[in-house]
């Protein structure tokens, strides 16, 4: 990467030497082009720095054109390193190369106080002569770029600004239009006060529905319920117990399967979630067998879901449970947002009452702060439009 070269600087009609170099590059000296052969003119402004580069057919005769400039095209900056360069190498019939402020300003109007000209062939940067008044230099002065650069930063941070004063305008119109409606309602305004409204119906408590002291004993009535299929009513918990160990809470389990009938109607609309959590198949295609052999089968088959629906017994229990408390928890909610809702409603209603109180003095606020922001912006983009460094020969100004 040539710019991680570090170049020292050395005055006109001396050489450069490398003092760190990369293998890819190598490392010598760059000479400077001699007077009175192939210069290049460099003009600039706020928008960057162009590097005029010499005419074939004004060459002199016999000059050798391989030795005119050619891509890529870089600068160096005061301290004497590579500060930037075109990523592709320039069209040779180009006779002009710019260097766009957007990709100088990064590196800070100290660095481009003073700037020389390089190009790159066979792996070495050469330092190439700028036509200055009064003969040639190897560099030239660029002392307006920390002021370019403070300019774009600032004309950009005022660009933003304004589109968040223009947001606030946006969010302030579209309030008060909410504020217009609401007051328009007239069970929520009657022209002078807020009015609070009764509280709407509540919902009933849903069926699959329970609080945490009651989540135990539903699951296991669920769960047992759904069980009885392969296992005699509550008897699935003492198999459970008596292959893996007492299941915790193990007491509220069965006395809560036992009472299935006080849990009837959470019960069946817990029972497809139960279901799902200890299905393991069944007997389908028995019948198809010789009447002896299904039955064996199916003995067979009934044991292996004992087997299975013991092992799924606390899955079933903990999705159940789950499935329950959530329902509870979900209608407490609503419940509570319905209880809320007229106190939420005399609140919005004072709030769309003050909001239109001081809409004229806030609008006329806004609007004066976008004017102001927007005339502020004007004239930072004039500046920059115009230039902040005038559109000169840099060339004129030698390095000192």
């Amino acid at each position: 990467r040539p710019d991680l070269w570090w170049l020292v600087a050395m005055r006109s009609g001396r050489l450069f030497s490398c003092v760190m170099s990369l293998t890819l590059l190598g490392c010598g000296s760059l000479p400077m082009t001699p007077a009175g052969q192939v210069t290049v003119g460099v003009t600039g402004d706020a928008n960057g720095i162009t590097v005029s580069l010499p005419v074939r057919r004004q060459l002199p005769p016999g000059f050798d054109p391989r030795s005119l400039p050619r891509g890529p095209f870089g600068l160096i900056g005061s301290d004497g390193r590579v500060l930037t360069r075109l990523r592709q190498p320039e069209d040779r019939s180009r006779t002009a190369v710019h260097f766009p402020m957007q990709e100088l300003a990064r590196l800070g109007g100290a660095a481009l106080s003073c700037l020389r000209i390089v190009d790159q062939g066979n792996a070495t940067w050469r330092v190439l002569s700028v036509r200055a008044t009064g003969g040639e230099s190897t560099g030239f002065a660029f002392p307006a770029a920390a002021e370019a650069v403070a300019l774009r930063d600032r004309t950009l941070g005022m660009q933003k600004e304004l589109s968040n004063h223009i947001a606030q305008r946006s969010q302030f119109l579209t309030q008060l239009s909410s504020a217009r409606s609401l007051l328009a309602q007239e069970d929520i305004f009657d022209g002078s006060r807020c009015l609070t409204p009764r509280v709407q119906a509540l919902p009933p408590r849903p069926d699959d529905a329970c609080s945490e002291d009651e989540r135990l004993a539903v699951a296991g009535a669920a769960c047992g319920r759904s069980a009885a299929i392969a296992w005699p009513a509550c008897g699935i918990f003492s198999g459970y117990s008596a292959k893996h160990g007492p299941l915790p809470g193990e007491e509220e389990l069965q006395a809560g399967c036992k009472s299935q009938e006080r849990w009837a109607s959470r019960v069946r609309a817990l029972a497809p979630t139960a279901t799902r959590a200890l299905a393991t198949g069944g007997t389908e295609g028995c019948t198809d067998v010789h009447e002896g052999s299904c039955r064996l089968i199916k003995r067979l088959i009934e044991s292996k879901e004992k087997e299975l629906m013991l092992n799924r017994l606390p899955s079933c229990l903990e999705k159940v449970g789950t499935r329950c408390r959530e329902a509870d928890e979900m209608w407490i909610k609503t419940t509570n947002d319905i209880r809320a809702q007229p106190k939420i409603q005399v609140a919005q209603c004072k709030e769309a009452i003050a909001t239109l109180a001081n809409s004229e003095a806030t609008r006329q606020q806004l609007e004066k702060t976008i004017a102001d922001t927007e005339a502020s912006l004007a004239l930072l983009q004039a500046r920059m439009r115009n230039g902040v460094v005038p559109r000169a020969d840099l060339s004129g100004l030698p390095c000192r």
